[in-house]
């Protein structure tokens, strides 16, 4: 199962980072959660990552060119009961379906919504700069060169255009793009102004505002209904929803499961005894 969270199915990452926070003394619940992520993948063996040459529509509604990065960042905050750390979850969306995701616990107790939200957009722009810079190396070396005055090549600073980095808190948006300081981020002032330097004087990032309702991100956070879940996770995997704009989000308008995952068990079960 881990495997398929690192590589090809994104949306079961959250539920196998909780899992495996049991991995020396599991529980029998945490047994029959594993069966029901079983289940799961079982039942939806048919979806995968499928990337398209073509420019699309987003999940925010607008055409988005083909070979364009865009990130989604999330958080859930004191979402562990026991330490009550929050955590963080991104993905970066390219052609169509997700080429990086993550989800994972942030290292400290955030003290409000809008700080754990900060943490996980500082860790989702890590993540966008390392992929603008992947990107820049594979691109064509003489778009990158120009010919000074003296006839020796120089470097060029990139042409990459700003990344879009759509986060669904407003309040986190305001910290970033505020030169003023203030003291509810003075604990955070390092992640808060390294944003800042990308977003203002390097152009690297562009932020923008998001509705949770269509904020990819929420799949590596918290669990969802299955709704919600098919509504983010489609787009994710780029599956195509038929149908019009009024049926998008509906799980039976895409073929996907619309069952309770112990039901989902019985029938793997049941598909597995079978001769």
């Amino acid at each position: 199962m881990q495997f398929a969270s690192h590589c090809c199915r994104p949306d079961v990452s959250q539920s196998i980072k909780e899992l495996c926070k049991h991995l020396i003394d599991p529980a029998l619940r945490h047994y029959k959660a594993a069966q029901q992520c079983l289940s799961y993948l079982l039942a939806t063996k048919d979806y995968g990552l499928t990337y398209s040459k073509h420019a699309i529509r987003g999940i925010h509604g607008r055409i988005v060119a083909a070979g364009v990065l865009e990130v989604f960042s999330d958080a859930s905050f004191a979402e562990c009961m026991l330490t009550r750390r929050s955590t963080s979850g991104y993905v970066a969306m390219r052609c169509g379906a997700a080429v990086s995701w993550g989800a994972r616990s942030q290292g400290k107790v955030a003290h409000s919504s809008s700080d754990s939200e900060l943490r996980a957009l500082a860790e989702a722009a890590r993540e966008a700069l390392w992929l603008r810079k992947l990107e820049y190396a594979f691109s064509d070396p003489t778009e990158r060169l120009s010919d000074s005055a003296d006839g020796s090549a120089r470097w060029q600073r990139t042409t990459q255009p700003a990344t879009k980095t759509y986060e669904d808190n407003r309040c986190t948006i305001k910290w970033v793009l505020n030169p003023c300081a203030h003291s509810k981020v003075k604990h955070i002032d390092v992640p808060m102004k390294a944003l800042r330097e990308d977003v203002t004087e390097f152009e690297n990032l562009d932020i923008e505002y998001i509705d949770t309702m269509r904020q990819m991100a929420d799949v590596m956070t918290r669990n969802l209904s299955p709704k919600v879940h098919w509504r983010l996770v489609a787009p994710m995997l780029n599956v195509q929803i038929p149908g019009s704009a009024e049926s998008e989000g509906e799980c039976g308008s895409i073929g996907l499961p619309n069952r309770s995952p112990d039901v989902m068990w019985q029938e793997t079960k049941a598909r597995l005894v079978a001769p």
